[in-house]
């Protein structure tokens, strides 16, 4: 198996997850403590699979939720400008765990593919902490992660993690 390096600096007071969340179209909305995901404007089917990670962004220290299931079986009926009934569907995700925030509205759509078998990640800061899914890694401090089986070759992937540096900076080097 070969691997592609991907190497990514993370800059003070950035917060972003591994593997990268791509922004796709249209906001998703949800309840606070809810597990559904409502979209809008959004393509579920085409975008994401039951397995894929959607990222909040707009969380204090950002939050990464796996999908469960995409449906866009929910209908809508109502009337459009010239008085015909119409029929809209809406899109549905169901995630594994709640997000944190009290509600999320309008938020734009992030997808994570967890296609990640190893990564590394050291904080590059003279004195500074950074956070790694809520937990400090001390300045000069390297941690690395990996799914290798007894073979040496990696055997699963992943789940992404959130990387804060609100006080150093970090280099980040993927292995895919």
């Amino acid at each position: 198996m070969s691997y592609k390096n991907t190497y990514a600096s993370v800059l003070t007071a950035t917060k972003t997850a591994y593997p990268l969340p791509v922004t796709k179209a249209g906001t998703i909305s949800c309840a606070h403590l809810s597990l559904i995901v409502t979209g809008y404007g959004t393509n579920f089917q085409q975008d994401i699979i039951p397995g894929d990670f959607i990222y909040n962004k707009a969380a204090t220290n950002g939050e990464v939720r796996k999908v469960t299931s995409v449906s866009q079986d929910y209908e809508i009926t109502g009337i459009d400008a010239t008085g015909n009934s119409t029929k809209v569907y809406q899109q549905l995700l169901t995630i594994d765990s709640a997000f944190s925030t009290v509600s999320l509205h309008g938020a734009d759509f992030d997808v994570i593919k967890t296609d990640i078998r190893k990564f590394s990640i050291s904080n590059n800061h003279a004195s500074a902490d950074i956070i790694i899914d809520g937990v400090n890694l001390a300045a000069g401090d390297t941690i690395n992660v990996d799914r290798e089986g007894p073979n040496g070759v990696a055997d699963s992937f992943i789940d992404p993690v959130v990387v804060n540096t609100d006080g150093g900076t970090a280099v980040v080097l993927v292995i895919k």
